[in-house]
């Protein structure tokens, strides 16, 4: 379970993208990824050619505890090598973890945690209906540590990651999921360096793919998002108000099985 670099997670991501919509420039093009970004990936025909960059969809100010809970998952995922069980398992799965606010497990406690925890996802592969594509867990009354520190989990399939991570972050207001999106897209359309990237690079058009994936780790933008993102999408559009800076499309692409969704703001 050797983590994946920044531009293979973008490689995915993007195929993940092309599947979906595989004429997101009205009509079939190649795409291949640069070795030197920006652009991400260069998409081309014999008419047209395109620069395709990606931004992550998440609100920063919420991950002060990754780097803790990162070094938890790492404990987990040294123990997880010897079990082929749950390895074969992670092939295809994902398994997201949410913590209680403000409790940890100390050093002395995390090899029981990380004990119960295996023990947990392995009574899990044996018992439930694997052909369900999605699970929310909150009851640990029998695994007294994981119960102590955790509020729930979410087990589902998926082909993007397929580790066992922490929610890092938390639920914000709608508000706040607005805003979050409009900070990274207004980064990167003010960003110098893709202000004459068109004639650098020698591309004719330029695309930004803003794309919600580990924001499911790290911050879920508000309760009820799978029925809200149509409200969040509405708003973004009125506040951007067709003001796209070096792009000439840009696309939000809700990256997470079963209901993958792309949008056009």
């Amino acid at each position: 379970m050797v983590k994946k670099t920044k531009k293979e997670m973008e490689k995915i991501i993007f195929d993940a993208f092309i599947e979906f919509e595989p004429n997101f420039a009205g009509e079939p093009l190649t795409c291949e990824q640069c070795e030197n970004d920006p652009p991400d990936f260069i998409c081309e025909n014999d008419k047209r050619r395109i620069g395709v960059e990606l931004g992550e969809w998440l609100h920063k100010e919420q991950t002060d505890r990754s780097r803790s809970l990162e070094d938890l998952e790492e404990e987990i995922k040294e123990k997880v090598l010897s079990n082929e069980t749950i390895l074969n398992f992670l092939k295809n799965h994902e398994v997201s973890i949410f913590t209680i606010t403000d409790r940890f497990p100390s050093k002395v406690e995390r090899e029981r945690f990380i004990s119960e925890l295996i023990d947990f996802i392995k009574d899990f592969i044996k018992t439930a209906d694997l052909t369900k594509r999605k699970y929310y867990i909150n009851d640990f009354t029998r695994c007294p540590k994981l119960n102590e520190f955790i509020t729930g989990m979410t087990i589902y399939e998926s082909r993007l990651t397929g580790v066992i991570e922490f929610a890092k972050g938390g639920a914000y207001s709608q508000d706040d999921a607005v805003d979050a999106l409009l900070k990274i897209i207004n980064d990167k359309i003010n960003k110098d360096t893709y202000q004459n990237l068109k004639k650098e690079v020698v591309f004719s058009e330029f695309y930004l793919i803003i794309y919600y994936n580990k924001a499911l780790i790290y911050n879920s933008p508000f309760n009820g998002f799978e029925q809200d993102i149509h409200t969040i999408v509405e708003s973004v559009r009125k506040k951007m108000a067709k003001k796209y800076g070096p792009f000439e499309k840009i696309f939000l692409f809700y990256a997470l099985e079963p209901r993958i969704q792309v949008f056009t703001l």
